[in-house]
């Protein structure tokens, strides 16, 4: 065990590496009498009474891992020898056999000869030089922490590097690494040391032990005790852990001998080593481990992996057997050593690699390696030899690995008649994200990939749990009511998971709302049905929905981002879904996953306004690798889905592309307006470029998102929306090589997507388009759920995947803002022998090691020559065939401030020098020496003769600090200079006002660069010093000349009083050099000046995103108004008569401004130029000229701006002193102007300069002043005289029927609203919703009211809102029967978002079963 190797330390409490150490060997009590046994007990009391180890003394002690002295006494605050600590270690794990010889300096009969030599064997105490173990030494706390780091085998990848003790250079180098893995055990003391060379005492190493090895278990027997934080270990044989879920790692010890161990339904986190076991076996039953590593020093050992049980990875180091009956399954094995494999048929091994030093292994059996990799000599499949190189073993016989499956041809072949679903034939062969997914997914690929040119698919987004229509044979669907069938696609959202969509709730748990979309999901699967589920995140910067673009959210949630692991437990709830979702024969159901769809828009927090393109490709990339590698979901295909339109061009649909190793399925998205005639065109040509695009990947194409935008009751302009579609697919060969098209939920008479017949709030009413979507349903291209069959019992088989490297962090084109990053890296389908990265210009390659995250990953402090500029990082993975996979990336620098070299004069004050003294007063000097001050060293100046005179002549006393070893300092990156200085008060006992203040002089200019501050020396934080106080001044000088610092032969640095009057010691201490980056300002009132960019193109391409026609932009130096660079902004007017570019402001304050000014340069064409402001949520325009061709200032007041003609949610709102207040986006666009006739064949090109634009004070009345407006009036929201509104059921556990209104009762007109329902008796699900969505503003109303009753039976009622971000609030529950109208409210002060109503309505819910009854709803009123 020479080297440290991986293990994920337990997330421990903090404990001062008093915890770095476990205390040792207690001699047991032997013989004695009664008396002298009591008087032990007292002795042992009194000993631990109080004693803040009191209970881990106990407890270990009843574990037998420790025991007291013979006087009875257990000494908890004694330090422990070496010895004492070994024997503390072999019994926690078991250790007792002796290798060959032992140290030299073991004498024979010694009590701790046998502990140290099982030590010696086990390879965990190396000793000293000349074969010494110091036995009778107390062991230091540093070589107590490179003791445990062995035994608990920990590693620290960063080395080194993550050592922050203040007296990190005294831990030895073989040490500093175990200190460092050890670092989330304990922090050091609290001044920020470590202090190596202490000792550690018993108590104290007892309480490591505590977190090290939280549960242990050192007796035979079964255990199940649920979750487990740390790790565990096993020191016995016979031990059974059943249904546990351990979160850090379990060592199966040495202690277990020959004996037998079992894991039975156990799910390890972190790694699982096997030390023990021998050939009575350790079992692996329908387990989930992570990471396996056999390496028993004292014989072979036995490891069988039974009924479903999966490991992702297994090494062995030793010599060991390892069988897999069917079922299990293995991601990955390595064998270093001789091992004899055995696997029974339906066992699986994905590779399987035999190293060099394995030969003689055997493999047998008639179970499955994906690949097998064979590096060594000797090696036997079922009894042939295998000659190194790369195998694939099927049904035990080893066989080349199968070739690669062509595309399917760009032209279809021609479509059948109605009912012809393709047939499944052959066995075919597909390269999938996933290649372990299951059977029945990649059943479902291929049968999509195969019914693509023969029809498309029909899906409907929420079909069986939204519907405007009547139910129909006891059926919620709209499509069903339609047609009298089914939607082929069932869609759903990761929102019903969280309870914002049904079937999930609010008010239900997670595991509810799970299960809920399980039934769902499993209903529509049984009738045959193929289900996708998109997923429209929350925000986890701010908390708000999908909407919310603010907070820069990728960059937050990617490896590394500080809400990475809020991110991972959102992963981990659709895993927790994927993995529970399975037919009735425990098949896992198959799901189209589709997440961050439409991201070239700017709608959601991952759009393209938002989120770099390397980004958006890095968080894909990771969320297929978490669900499918880390949580192991193996029944998903993956979709990826932008935006239409695509302008005909693959790189701009590919733009954001993560990568065929992580996407099954090419789609996009679109909506028709009803009134775009060049709309269809549009589809058609997307549908044909990304089906050829599939095509050459061997992907599907789909059509993920369409819809009649704003479709109504009636009035639509478009009546023939769904035949026209795909007539217009259908005529051309390669766009109606779509697999499936889905449209979106009915979630309202708002939003129609697919026409309802026979409504439910207007019966017997039909949709308009009702006509049209029935002919769209009978014709032959268009798949329901009654054409579907032979979808998921292909026999199909995936490829082999190839190895790919990526680097996750840092990005791609990012700016590096921290002095340390983390590089971060992930290798798949290989295990790499090494991995390093390496910096342009040098050929120094800097290692990388495997993380508990899987990601080989190293810290990195980039250098100050670095700042302000850019690099080139590469990262290489080295195989085992000699082969390298390599990334190259492109980082900026904008770090704030960078050490360059630091004097913290600790032992000395080598480096600096006096360079004399000044004051207007009269001579002074200062004498330089080495100081100790507090038990820390500084420079210490003498002063003498620092006078106070009353004439002004001490405005300036200047002590003079010259820097003397700047060799290895480049003095042009010196940007700043800071240091401390302790200042008597009594220096400034003649002048109540006397000051301090620093300077710096780069010679042999004589120029001065002063400190930003002259504080008072009364005015600063106070030291004590002995008896005498000191003011204590953290100075700080920027050099910001860079002519000065690249002339720069010297630094001097010096302390400049005024007032002062003193003779003694001054203090100085760590005194820096820094490199430092200024960032551009981030001033609200800009929007953009160009400057910023660092004169690259990727830069400022990631600060826009472009819509419509093709657009390009870079900067420019040679049109622009001031600085170094101008915007060129290059534009094409073609297919889409528009094209433009936007930028994400995230939230600025303009309202103390008045107009908006730019410098353009036009292009005389007479096209419309737009600038366009998003303030508030509302869309605001102004529209500046574009003839011409003379550059000069455009300015508009905001009075001159008009909301978007499209935004008609927002229309009549003005770009006021309250709504510009929250601006979010800026965008400029060019619009062809009507009547052009600017087409593909026929586009228009030009090209503008912008320069900085920003906003500026304007004259009186530029800005309208807004005025906070009170919410509606108040008054009867709904008395149901007329009709029911749009009041629906909702949530419904009671059997309740569609609202409507009825004569039969009333509270005060002469109608109220009906909904019929059936009690039930009391559970979480004995309620329904009856509610209407609104769009409402209630600020300053104060309640809600309504009143209600039953034809019979009692109930409880309470009315509830939904506002903002659909939050829910409930008014309180009361009883309601038959005896007349009660009357509910909902108290409305302290809700918040009342200007933004969503949704109101009632709940009731009942106590007991019983016959139907009915609920009345009458005048509900909104109070002031």
């Amino acid at each position: 065990m020479n080297n440290l190797r991986k293990a994920v330390a337990a997330s421990l409490t903090a404990l001062m590496l008093t915890t770095a150490s476990a205390p040792a060997f207690a001699l047991q009590a032997t013989g004695g009498n009664s008396s002298q046994a009591s008087a032990r007990a007292a002795v042992a009391a009194s000993d631990l009474t109080g004693h803040w180890a009191a209970s881990s003394i106990a407890k270990w002690k009843d574990r037998g891992v420790i025991g007291g002295y013979e006087d009875g006494s257990f000494k908890p605050d004694r330090s422990i020898t070496r010895a004492e600590f070994v024997s503390v270690l072999n019994k926690l794990f078991g250790y007792s056999a002796a290798g060959s010889g032992n140290f030299s300096d073991v004498p024979a009969g010694v009590w701790y000869e046998k502990e140290l030599a099982a030590a010696k064997a086990a390879g965990y105490y190396e000793g000293f030089p000349g074969n010494q173990a110091k036995p009778a030494e107390a062991i230091t706390r540093q070589d107590a922490a490179t003791l445990l780091a062995r035994i608990f085998e920990m590693e620290n990848p960063a080395g080194a590097a993550s050592v922050s003790y203040k007296d990190a250079s005294q831990i030895s180098a073989y040490a500093q690494a175990a200190v460092g893995s050890l670092k989330n055990v304990t922090t050091g003391y609290e001044d920020g040391t470590f202090r190596p060379l202490g000792k550690i005492t018993r108590a104290e190493t007892l309480a490591l032990l505590d977190r090290l090895a939280g549960s242990y278990y050192a007796k035979s027997g079964e255990y199940s005790d649920g979750t487990l934080a740390g790790n565990a270990v096993v020191s016995k044989p016979d031990v059974t852990l059943k249904n546990m879920t351990i979160n850090g790692n379990l060592y199966l010890a040495a202690g277990i001998g020959d004996g037998n161990t079992k894991l039975e339904g156990v799910t390890v986190k972190g790694t699982v080593f096997v030390s023990g076991g021998g050939e009575h076996t350790v079992t692996l039953d329908h387990s989930t481990l992570n990471k396996v590593q056999v390496d028993r020093k004292e014989g072979s050992v036995r490891v069988l992996a039974t009924g479903s049980t999966r490991i992702e990875t297994l090494t062995a180091d030793s010599a060991s057997k390892l069988e897999l009956e069917a079922g299990a399954s293995i991601g990955s094995v390595v064998l270093n050593q001789p091992v004899a494999v055995t696997l029974a048929a339906g066992a699986k091994i994905t590779t399987l690699t035999v190293a060099a030093a394995a030969g003689q292994s055997v493999i047998s059996g008639s179970g499955d390696i994906g690949s097998l990799v064979v590096q060594a000599a000797s090696v036997t499949v079922n009894g042939k030899t295998v000659s190194t190189g790369t195998a694939a073993v099927t049904g035990g016989q080893a066989a080349s690995p199968s070739p690669s499956a062509s595309p399917a041809p760009t032209v279809a072949p021609s479509a059948g008649g109605s009912g012809s679903t393709p047939t499944p034939g052959a066995s075919v062969t597909v390269d999938l994200a996933d290649k372990e997914a299951t059977s029945q997914t990649r059943s479902l690929f291929a049968y999509l990939q195969d019914i693509r040119g023969k029809h498309i698919l029909f899906g409907h987004q929420h079909a069986t749990d939204e519907a405007l229509s009547k139910p129909v044979n006891g059926m919620t669907s709209d499509t069903y009511a339609a047609v009298g069938d089914n939607p082929a696609l069932f869609g759903w959202d990761t929102l019903s998971l969280e309870g914002f969509e049904k079937p999930g709730s609010r008010e239900y748990t997670p595991q509810q709302n799970r299960d809920n979309l399980i039934q769902s999901m499993k209903a529509a699967y049984a009738s045959g049905g193929v289900l996708t589920l998109s997923s429209h995140m929350p925000n986890f910067v701010t908390g708000g929905d999908f909407y919310d673009t603010n907070g820069n959210v990728v960059s937050h949630i990617l490896p590394g981002g500080d809400k990475h692991d809020q991110y991972n437990a959102f992963l981990d709830q659709i895993a927790d879904f994927a993995n529970h979702l399975k037919d009735d024969s425990g098949n896992a159901i198959p799901v189209i996953f589709r997440p961050f769809h439409e991201q070239n828009g700017n709608w959601f927090w991952w759009g393209a306004a938002f989120t770099t393109k390397e980004q958006y490709k890095e968080i894909y990339r990771y969320t297929v690798e978490y669900l499918r590698d880390t949580k192991g979901v193996h029944n998903f295909l993956y979709a990826f889905s932008p935006g239409s339109p695509f302008n005909g061009l693959d790189e701009t649909f590919l733009k954001t592309y993560p990568g065929d190793d992580y996407v099954d399925i090419l789609g996009f998205d679109s909506y028709y307006n009803g009134s775009s005639a060049g709309w269809y065109d549009s589809i058609v040509d997307d549908a044909k470029l990304i089906s050829k695009i599939a095509d050459s990947k061997g992907k599907v194409a789909a059509f993920t998102e369409f819809g009649y935008s704003g479709m109504k009751r009636t009035g639509n302009a478009d009546k023939e929306f769904y035949t026209t579609l795909i007539e217009k697919l259908q005529a051309d060969p390669d766009a109606k090589r779509m697999a499936f098209m889905l449209t979106w939920a009915n979630f309202g008479y708002n939003s129609i997507y697919v026409p309802y017949r026979d409504s439910a709030l207007y019966p017997g009413e039909n949709q308009e388009l009702l006509p049209d979507f029935t002919a769209f349903y009978k014709d032959d291209y268009t798949y329901f759920t009654r054409d579907l069959s032979g979808v998921y019992q292909r026999q199909v088989t995936t490829e082999e995947e190839q190895p790919f490297m990526h680097i996750a962090s840092p990005i791609d084109r990012q700016t590096i803002e921290s002095p340390t990053t983390v590089i971060r890296a992930r290798v798949l389908n290989e295990q790499p022998t090494k991995v390093v990265f390496l910096l342009k210009g040098s050929e120094t390659e800097h290692p990388m090691t495997l993380d508990a995250q899987g990601f080989y990953s190293a810290s990195w402090q980039p250098g100050a020559e670095l700042n302000g500029s850019e690099t080139d990082l590469t990262v290489k993975a080295y195989a085992a065939d000699g082969s390298v996979q390599s990334q190259t990336i492109k980082l900026y620098f904008g770090i704030p401030e960078i050490t360059m070299k630091t004097y913290t004069f600790d032992t000395d004050i080598s480096g600096v020098k006096s360079d004399g003294t000044w004051q207007g007063s009269g001579p002074m000097s200062a004498e330089f020496e080495h100081a100790t001050v507090n038990q820390d060293g500084k420079l210490g100046i003498n002063v003498t003769s620092l006078v106070y005179t009353e004439n002004n002549d001490d405005t300036w006393q200047e002590i003079k600090i010259g820097l003397t070893d700047l060799e290895s300092v480049p003095l042009n990156k010196v940007g700043r200079v800071s240091f401390e200085a302790l200042i008597p008060l009594a220096a400034g006992h003649k002048d109540p006002e006397a000051s301090i203040r620093a300077i710096a002089v780069l010679p042999p200019s004589d120029n001065k660069f002063y400190s930003a501050d002259q504080p008072k020396l009364k005015d600063l934080p106070k030291v004590t010093v002995g008896s005498d106080t000191y003011a204590l001044y953290q100075a700080s000088v920027d050099l910001n000349d860079l002519d000065l610092s690249k002339s720069a032969t010297g630094l001097m640095v010096a302390l400049v009083g005024s007032g002062l009057d003193y003779t003694g010691p001054l203090y100085v201490d760590n005194l820096k050099l820094s490199n430092v980056y200024a960032k551009t300002s981030g001033d609200p009132a800009r929007v953009d000046d160009f400057e910023g960019y660092k004169n690259s193109n990727d830069l400022l391409q990631s600060a826009y995103s472009a819509k419509g026609d093709t657009n390009s932009i870079t900067l420019d130096s040679s049109h622009k108004i001031e600085g170094s660079n101008g915007l060129k902004l290059g534009y094409t007017l073609a297919g889409e008569g528009y094209t433009g570019i936007v930028k994400s402001l995230g939230s600025v304050d303009w309202s103390s401004t008045g107009r908006l000014k730019l410098w353009l340069t036009p292009d005389g064409s007479g096209n419309k130029l737009v600038v366009q402001v998003k303030a508030n949520g509302a869309t605001f325009e102004a529209y500046p000229s574009l003839q011409g061709t003379t550059p000069g200032w455009v300015e508009i007041p905001f009075k001159d701006f008009v909301t978007a003609s499209w935004d008609t949610g927002n229309a009549g709102k003005k770009l006021d002193t309250i709504n510009a207040k929250k601006v979010s986006e800026f965008a400029i666009y060019v619009n062809a102007p009507a009547g052009s006739s600017y087409s593909k064949t026929n586009p228009f090109k030009s090209t503008l300069y912008i320069d900085d634009i920003r906003v500026v004070a304007g004259e009186a009345g530029d800005i309208p002043v807004g005025v906070v407006q009170d919410g509606m009036a108040p008054g009867t929201l709904f008395d149901f005289e007329k009709d029911a509104g749009s009041w629906k059921v909702g949530e419904n556990h009671l059997q309740a029927k569609a609202p409507a209104v009825t004569g039969d009762v009333s509270s005060g007109g002469s109608k109220a609203l009906a909904v019929e329902f059936t009690p039930a008796a009391a559970s979480d699900k004995s309620y329904f919703l009856a509610g209407s969505e609104v769009k409402m503003n209630w600020n300053g109303s104060k309640t809600l009211t309504a009143k209600v009753k039953l034809s019979s039976g009692t109930a409880k009622a309470s009315l509830y809102i939904k506002t903002g971000n659909w939050v829910y609030t409930a008014g309180d529950a009361a009883t309601v029967d038959a005896n007349g109208f009660a009357t509910l409210t909902l108290n409305l002060p302290g809700v918040s978002n009342l200007d933004t109503v969503l949704e109101l309505g009632v709940k009731v819910e009942t106590t007991a079963a019983g016959e139907s009854a009915i609920l009345y709803l009458d005048d509900v009123t909104l109070s002031r």
